[in-house]
């Protein structure tokens, strides 16, 4: 299931894991394909890793998979697109943020705060226009 896969990569610090069936490996699936497929409904629990599946299609001379797993995971481990926020003390509670972007901020008692350490692709245009928005510059974005 999708969530197995995202828990396994949270676990090791990964950003893809490799899809072996029957000791072959198959495919690819990554963090940014599992958002794809929660942001398009798919259910993390429920959902089969296939439907997310990078599939390799680079083949050695003998016939096997090879390369295309090791690039994908390679590129992904690069965090290129990876982008963190945090409120700073600053944060005087307005809610504005989890208006915008309430996958990525909640609020707190005194204050708001992040809810993720990595922001998904999939929101960070609405968690950086949630620092914009942000009345007293509280939410710092870091890339």
């Amino acid at each position: 299931m999708l969530s197995e896969a995202a828990d396994r990569m949270r676990k090791f610090g990964l950003d893809a894991l490799p899809v072996v069936e029957d000791n072959e490996t198959v495919g690819t699936v990554t963090d940014h394909a599992i958002a794809r497929a929660v942001a398009a409904g798919m259910n993390p629990r429920t959902t089969p890793v296939k439907y997310a599946l990078t599939r390799d299609t680079a083949q050695d001379s003998q016939g096997k998979r090879v390369g295309e797993t090791a690039r994908i995971v390679e590129d992904h481990q690069c965090k290129e697109n990876l982008m963190k926020a945090r409120v700073t003390e600053d944060c005087i509670s307005c809610g504005r943020c989890v208006e915008i972007c309430p996958e990525v901020f909640e609020m707190g008692e005194d204050r708001a705060f992040v809810k993720v350490s990595e922001i998904p692709e999939p929101y960070q245009d609405a968690a950086q226009e949630a620092a914009d928005e942000c009345p007293t510059s509280a939410i710092i974005i870091e890339r």
